[in-house]
């Protein structure tokens, strides 16, 4: 099935921390910008689905959470149950995690930690009772330490 990414930002750059100084927290159903790293945003729909994911810059042994909202487009409302895979793939290996239910707000919070610095394959696979979707999220970037990020992020503005 089609699906089209719409959007990938750095909102640190564009998204103002909330009044206490940072990102809502994780078990308020939303993803730390922890140790100085931006959040990340893509969203990407089907004909029938959207996911929107929010998850930091990804530096290899740090942990970082993937926010997942999972959308049917025919009542805008979200979908459950569903099991929800996060991957990253390197040539013909990867890292995966699934979570099958989403915390106490709805979302769903996949966490992955890369081991090794490079770009990567960012996919979702999304298994509910009446569909299955593998969705390619395009390619990201496990930077080997934040300074290598920030210097990154320093040369594109």
């Amino acid at each position: 099935m089609k699906y089209f990414v719409i959007m990938v930002a750095l909102c640190a750059s564009c998204s103002p921390p909330s009044e206490h100084g940072h990102s809502p927290s994780s078990d308020g159903g939303h993803v730390h910008e922890s140790d100085g790293r931006p959040l990340l945003d893509i969203t990407v729909r089907t004909d029938d689905i959207e996911l929107f994911v929010k998850f930091t810059a990804l530096i290899a042994g740090s942990s970082s959470t993937f926010e997942s909202y999972i959308t049917r487009l025919d009542s805008f409302q979200p979908i459950a149950p569903v099991t929800v895979t996060v991957s990253l793939i390197k040539g013909k290996k990867g890292i995966r995690n699934s979570v099958n239910s989403p915390n106490k707000n709805g979302v769903f919070l996949p966490a992955l930690k890369p081991h090794d610095a490079g770009t990567y394959r960012l996919t979702f696979k999304l298994e509910a009772p009446e569909f299955q979707e593998m969705l390619d999220l395009g390619d990201v970037q496990v930077f080997n330490e934040l300074q290598e990020l920030q210097n990154t992020l320093a040369q594109n503005h």
